[in-house]
C-alpha cells in the first residue's frame, strides 16, 4: 500500500476509529485486482511491516510463525490472538518481528486473519506464486469453528 502505517499515531491501534488509511489502501489495492493489501510503517524500504486493510498478517518461516509486533502501530485482533495462542498450545514457535518489505517479499509463506474470515492463506504476493505451509492448514483446521467470544 502506498499509506503507511505509524505506532506514534494518537489512535494507532484502536478499532473502528484509524480505518481510514485502511480504506484508501483496499480502494486502490482492488483497483489492480487485489483482495487485500499489506500496510508498512514506512513508505519506502526502512519501513515495518503493519498489517492488512482488513487483516492482520502472519508469515511461517522454518515451522515457525512470525507475525509484526502490536508496537508497529498493527490492531491486536481477537482472531490473531486466538491464532497466536493455538499455535503455542499445539507445540507451534510464534514470535512476534519486524520485517523489512524486502524481507516480507522474500517469505515464502503468508496468512491473514481476521474476525470475518478467519485464517485465509495469501496464495499470491507482489505477482509471485506462494505455497501453503503445513503449519497454516493446521491453524485453519483447528481454527474452523472455534468460538470468538469465548473470553
Amino acid at each position: 500500500s502506498p499509506y503507511v502505517q505509524s505506532s506514534e499515531r494518537a489512535l494507532s491501534g484502536m478499532k473502528g476509529v484509524s480505518y481510514g488509511d485502511s480504506i484508501f489502501s483496499l480502494r486502490e489495492g482492488q483497483k489492480r485486482g487485489l483482495d487485500e493489501v499489506l500496510l508498512f510503517t514506512e513508505g519506502d524500504d526502512s519501513g515495518f511491516w503493519s498489517e492488512g486493510a482488513w487483516s492482520n498478517i502472519f508469515g511461517v518461516e522454518n515451522g515457525k510463525l512470525v507475525t509484526p509486533p502490536l508496537s508497529v502501530g498493527c490492531l491486536p485482533g481477537v482472531t490473531r490472538e486466538v491464532v497466536i495462542q493455538l499455535a503455542k498450545e499445539n507445540g507451534i514457535e510464534v514470535e512476534e518481528e519486524t520485517r523489512t518489505r524486502k524481507e516480507v517479499l522474500q517469505m515464502s509463506h503468508l496468512f491473514v486473519t481476521s474476525a470475518g474470515v478467519g485464517l485465509a492463506p495469501v496464495i499470491e504476493f507482489e505477482s509471485r506464486k506462494l505455497s501453503e505451509a503445513p503449519e497454516i492448514r493446521f491453524l485453519a483446521s483447528v481454527l474452523q469453528g472455534k468460538r470468538f467470544c469465548e473470553k
